[in-house]
């Protein structure tokens, strides 16, 4: 068996937090993949994205068994406040035996750990019947237009057809997570006219139809009663408003946005369009000029907890450390929102190291459970395909 000193492991995660992936130019980080690979003789290569974007693929073994997708994101949140960080925050600082930096736990470290069981595998020249695939991503943190457009150019290049089982190395120490909510995040638009604030009636303030949409709205979201017995309820926060330039004017525009998380039981074009018919009846009784515009749409994630995929993951890792791996399931999303379009039937499970300072100030990873979940994606790796 094949296995790169922990050092040497340790290193390459650092090279990744090196790579300044904040808010795109994640070419950077993809080229560092694409030679890294090519040192290993694995067949792989960059998939442009934007100008300075790019995905980046690879891939193992034959057309001949089932096809395995492991997946996560290359960019990273902004830094934050950096007289809060104790190292500076792409140093990729080792303390205590912890690494610290932007991205160490979400998720250059689960990206380090799909890299590293491959190349180490492919060092092992083991022989996988069925494909084996790596999709990284940019554009996953993304809060507003154009959210996991990494993601969609997989799925529209065709990179997930013949994907029935996808991996996806979030952050979630030692659970398993089988099921996640999907999102739709929307802003309501209001036109009006300006005015001085001395003669209001020459305008039409934006923000009056704005206040009455939100009021029916709020009736609206109370009528979401239905449930998912892993997911709980659909949950809508009202996360921005904004309107008007200075407090003597009319405001001639005025905005809400919302984020929403939900379920299978009340589908997101159901959502969607119920959303639309307030704004129209909002227009319809006011005169007013409200606007939707939809800025994302993921579906949720729910794979059985009980499996066969599920299980060998589960069961995987519990062999390696000897302890239980409970079953989880959570409110946030991944790419797999988007990844499983091309195939409503595929089998997911996010699994990956990482701690809860994910896009916090001191963001950080243990070194020891990077360097398990290694050895964990590898042992995944060669059950899932039967490898001996």
């Amino acid at each position: 068996m094949v296995r790169m000193d922990e050092q040497k492991r340790d290193s390459f995660l650092a090279t990744l937090i090196h790579a300044n992936t904040v808010g795109g130019h994640e070419k950077s980080l993809a080229k560092i993949l694409e030679n890294k690979f090519e040192e290993h003789h694995i067949n792989c290569k960059l998939v442009s994205v934007e100008d300075d974007r790019c995905d980046f693929y690879a891939e193992m073994g034959n057309s001949a068994g089932p096809v395995l997708a492991l997946s996560g994101h290359e960019d990273v949140v902004k830094l934050g406040n950096l007289a809060a960080w104790k190292f500076p925050p792409l140093s990729a600082r080792v303390s205590k035996g912890k690494m610290y930096g932007r991205g160490a736990s979400d998720m250059k470290s689960g990206l380090a750990v799909m890299a590293l069981a491959m190349m180490e595998l492919a060092d092992e020249g083991i022989n996988i019947n069925g494909k084996l695939k790596l999709l990284c991503t940019v554009g996953e943190e993304t809060s507003m237009v154009n959210h996991m457009q990494g993601a969609k150019r997989f799925v529209i290049d065709g990179y997930l057809d013949d994907v029935n089982h996808l991996l996806v190395a979030e952050p979630t120490g030692y659970r398993v997570v089988f099921a996640h909510k999907g999102s739709i995040t929307y802003e309501i638009a209001s036109k009006g006219k300006a005015a001085h604030s001395s003669t209001p009636e020459q305008g039409y303030n934006a923000i009056t139809p704005l206040i009455r949409f939100y009021e029916k709205q709020e009736e609206y979201f109370s009528t979401l009663r239905s449930e998912n017995k892993y997911l709980g309820k659909v949950v809508p926060v009202v996360t921005k408003i904004k309107g008007g330039d200075q407090l003597n004017s009319v405001p001639s525009a005025a905005s809400l946005f919302v984020k929403m998380r939900t379920i299978p039981e009340i589908p997101n074009d159901q959502i969607i369009s119920e959303v639309k018919k307030l704004v129209a009846d909002i227009n319809n009784h006011f005169d007013s000029q409200l606007e939707f515009k939809l800025l994302g749409n993921k579906i949720p994630v729910i794979t059985d907890p009980d499996d066969e995929f599920v299980s060998l993951i589960k069961e995987t890792a519990e062999r390696k450390l000897n302890f239980d791996f409970p079953l989880h399931s959570f409110s946030g999303g991944t790419d797999a929102s988007e990844l499983v379009k091309a195939n409503p039937q595929m089998k997911v499970v996010v699994f990956g190291p990482g701690s809860d300072t994910s896009h916090q100030e001191n963001e950080y990873v243990e070194l020891s459970q990077f360097n398990y979940f290694v050895d964990i994606y590898k042992n995944i790796i060669k059950r899932f395909f039967k490898v001996q």
